[in-house]
């Protein structure tokens, strides 16, 4: 329960315009290299993120969840 708290304080953050993409990005590389699968629906909805301004957040969240082989 702690653990999914922290996890998504680490990724849900607001990021209007794009202003914390680089704050989230630097989160999903630690994500990833510590292989936290329980963060895997915060990922998704990463994924999701529509707006051009979010490319690269979703499309490293795609590769994350590639990398761990989620669909």
């Amino acid at each position: 329960q702690i653990k999914d708290e922290i996890i998504k304080r680490f990724i849900n953050i607001a990021s209007p315009l794009g202003i914390r993409n680089k704050i989230i990005l630097q989160n999903l590389e630690i994500i990833e290299e510590l292989r936290l699968i329980e963060a895997i629906d915060y990922i998704v909805s990463l994924s999701k993120r529509r707006f051009f301004w979010n490319r690269n957040v979703r499309n490293k969240a795609k590769e994350i969840l590639r990398n761990w082989n989620v669909k």
